[in-house]
């Protein structure tokens, strides 16, 4: 079975990526690095060192078109399962060959247990669950089904891509399996941590920008996939969304004002494309 692994990058952390190249490298069959900031020069030794697939977008079009170039190339070179990274986490020993353990023919992704900036958030005794979404990073996705449903919605630019993706899987009938014996070293930047009372509260921090493409996605996902998020539902998470922002962050006007033109944004979006994998 071939499998490769991509890091999508936007000016990363050179020190922080050299770390999570040299803990996935070796573990798959190829690595891609599609770069949305053609900061190439910045770590080319490494390229050649890992014998690293290399694309440039030439600009900035979002991870989900990054995503879906990652899908192209394995789809062209007979990879069958992808494994997508975020630029900022550093992979476990052993991922891929446990991760291995658990491919069927159903199952669609697999992927792992989160460390948010060393806070554990999923705790279970299980050795593994199915599972509704996930985020990107550590994903080990079925390159075959994935250009089956179309890849990855590239209207999305960024936020919620992950769990769209998620959405068109489980509606397919596919599973999504987390295995709980691997643990994924992530870092959120700008991550705050609120605790009232036994509550705790995770505050991102996002700028406007994030925030913008947050607020439009969440309406966006809902008026896509109506039948798996309420509408009710939705917006009761950006109204609890907005408060977060208006009690822990600054820049309050700012990012209030470009979640309510997200909002307005994702009412306003098509919702008849379903095919951005051109192979």
């Amino acid at each position: 079975m071939k499998k490769a692994a991509v890091i999508v990058l936007f000016h990363p952390d050179t020190d922080r990526l050299l770390l999570n190249i040299n803990a996935i490298a070796h573990q798959v069959d190829k690595l891609i690095l599609v770069d949305n900031a053609d900061s190439k020069s910045e770590f080319s030794d490494v390229i050649v060192k890992h014998n690293i697939e290399y694309i440039s977008d030439h600009g900035n079009k979002g991870i989900a078109y990054a995503l879906n170039r990652a899908m192209e190339y394995c789809c062209k070179n007979g990879f069958e399962w992808l494994l997508t990274l975020d630029q900022d986490s550093v992979c476990p020993e052993e991922m891929i060959k446990t991760y291995e353990k658990y491919i069927h023919d159903d199952v669609a992704i697999i992927s792992c247990a989160i460390n948010y900036n060393n806070l554990e958030l999923i705790k279970s005794d299980e050795e593994y669950d199915y599972i509704d979404k996930c985020i990107t990073s550590a994903a080990f996705t079925n390159v075959e089904i994935c250009r089956s449903l179309g890849g990855f919605d590239e209207q999305m630019f960024i936020d919620r891509v992950d769990y769209e993706y998620c959405y068109r899987v489980t509606k397919a009938g596919y599973k999504i399996l987390r295995v709980n014996t691997i643990v994924l070293d992530h870092i959120l930047g700008d991550l705050r941590i609120k605790k009232i009372g036994d509550r705790v509260i995770l505050v991102e921090g996002h700028n406007s920008f994030r925030k913008f493409y947050i607020a439009q996605n969440m309406v966006y996902c809902q008026r896509k996939h109506p039948d798996i998020i309420a509408k009710s539902v939705c917006y009761t998470k950006l109204f609890n969304f907005i408060l977060k922002t208006l009690l822990y962050e600054r820049n309050k006007y700012k990012k209030i004002k470009s979640i309510i033109k997200g909002i307005k944004c994702g009412r306003r979006m098509k919702l008849d494309i379903d095919k951005w994998i051109c192979v």
